[in-house]
């Protein structure tokens, strides 16, 4: 039965962090996510509510995408539909080659939320390696567990408050962990729901750099929520502009910006020019929606 939409937590999915050996040379990899015609409601009451309707989507492998869209348009429904949270209602999901589930099991999906979901009794160390104990350890690459987990906290600059509490952590410092806990199993694929929205405008810019430089390294295929138009083009590949309600792809706008990139890029006019082309999508969606908008409020009054 699928459960309806809305926010859902990391901490209650502590192993939905996961990874699978990547095919050999000259073996075809399918997209990281490939979506079509998703359909996903629920109810209310006795309301059947749409939050996704006719969804496409394709994520090619080692792809970073971004999602943008305003509040109520879906988005976070979506990744809850891909990471398998949520079942789709009609349409197909098609996770590295097959079902989220099986993307899951193989642990080829790592999960990180706004909520980074730490344990408060155990330290940075056991919260990053508390997945790999969860799922038997880490076989990866000659590396045993501790050596993996020592390796993360450096790539995610935390590497010297391995024996501090989350209760110690700044806000970003825990997000740094929560990126480190989703990354221990080497995952495929990263599904990322707004990880820096709580936090404040220094802290979320310090974690976009960390991040574009972790993503250097691993390259992994992402699908990054965000309500920040500048952050989306500043990470992604390419940005998903969605509207709704119900939840529409109605535009992608690829990112043509030379990688590696830095904090530099945003004073560029390349990177002003694709900001405000996608918050001229937005903003022609929305005018679009207020005349929908009106009409229902008319209905239900009448």
């Amino acid at each position: 039965m699928a459960r309806p939409s809305g926010r859902y937590s990391s901490q209650s999915s502590p192993a939905g962090i996961l990874a699978i050996t990547s095919p050999g040379p000259g073996v075809r990899v399918p997209p990281a996510v490939e979506v079509r015609g998703l359909t996903h409601s629920y109810r209310v009451g006795d309301r059947p509510v749409t939050a996704l309707d006719g969804i496409d989507l394709t994520v090619n492998d080692g792809e970073f995408v971004a999602v943008v869209g305003p509040s109520g348009c879906g988005k976070t429904t979506l990744l809850g539909v891909v990471a398998g949270l949520l079942e789709p209602t009609s349409g197909q999901v098609s996770v590295l080659g097959g079902s989220s589930a099986s993307a899951r099991e193989a642990r080829a999906l790592g999960l990180v939320t706004q909520d980074p979901g730490l344990l408060p009794w155990l330290n940075v160390t056991s919260n990053v390696r508390l997945t790999l104990d969860i799922t038997g350890g880490f076989t990866g690459r000659g590396a045993d567990a501790g050596e993996r987990v020592r390796e993360l906290l450096e790539r995610v600059g935390i590497a010297q408050f391995a024996r501090y509490f989350p209760g110690q952590l700044s806000g970003g410092m825990r997000q740094r962990v929560a990126l480190a806990r989703a990354l221990a199993h080497r995952p495929r694929l990263l599904l990322m729901d707004e990880p820096f929205g709580a936090l404040d405008e220094l802290s979320r810019e310090e974690m976009r750099l960390e991040l574009l430089r972790v993503w250097e390294q691993e390259r992994t295929s992402v699908v990054f929520v965000t309500h920040s138009i500048r952050e989306a083009v500043l990470l992604a590949d390419r940005v998903v502009v969605m509207n709704g309600r119900p939840g529409r792809v109605m535009a992608e706008v690829a990112i043509e910006l030379e990688r590696p990139r830095s904090a530099l890029l945003e004073e560029s006019p390349p990177y002003r020019d694709l900001v405000a082309q996608i918050r001229n999508l937005l903003s022609a969606g929305a005018d679009r929606l207020d005349p929908l908008r009106s009409a229902e409020q008319g209905a239900h009054g009448a």
